[in-house]
């Protein structure tokens, strides 16, 4: 089961009658979570292509922002909002794909260096190449003008959501 896919079910299950005066907003809103789950998963099956997992691509391009300059595990998990655990999991995995290298400090046993490959580099570089690819297909469909009312509806309720989920 997605992780989105219990609060989108439960939507479903309590949504308002056909016809109803709240029907078009509970659609609106189960349209946009199944779009984010769509989208989520084109993403995944693009960067997949690419041997990359979204949470490597996540730590290869936080890595990628602070190049050529190494990162300690500690600083790459906050700026990748990680758990330790579960950074180091995906570290590994990149680590074995030969896509980051991982050397211990000089001075500091304790401290564990990371930086980028140059496989990593290329990797992530396709990865980028992947997602654009990516948007440009979802918004083929969608004209320019269409793209500009789309943003505006999605900024109004991300507004709303943030001000619903403050109250």
């Amino acid at each position: 089961m997605h992780p989105h896919s219990s609060i989108r079910e439960t939507l479903q299950l309590i949504a308002p009658q056909p016809g109803g005066p709240h029907e078009l907003r509970y659609r609106a809103i189960l349209r946009l979570l199944l779009l984010g789950e769509n989208i989520h998963g084109a993403l995944r099956t693009r960067l997949a292509g690419q041997g990359l997992t979204l949470e490597g691509f996540h730590a290869l391009a936080a890595l990628l922002r602070i190049d050529p300059a190494p990162a300690s595990t500690t600083v790459l998990a906050e700026k990748t909002e990680t758990p330790r655990a579960l950074l180091n999991h995906t570290l590994t995995r990149l680590e074995l794909s030969g896509l980051i290298v991982r050397e211990r400090d000089a001075t500091d046993r304790r401290v564990v260096w990371i930086r980028l490959s140059t496989l990593g580099r290329s990797t992530i570089e396709r990865g980028w190449a992947a997602c654009h690819d990516c948007f440009d297909q979802l918004t083929a469909p969608l004209t320019g003008e269409e793209l500009i009312q789309f943003l505006n509806a999605c900024t109004k309720i991300d507004a709303a959501a943030r001000d619903a989920s403050l109250s």
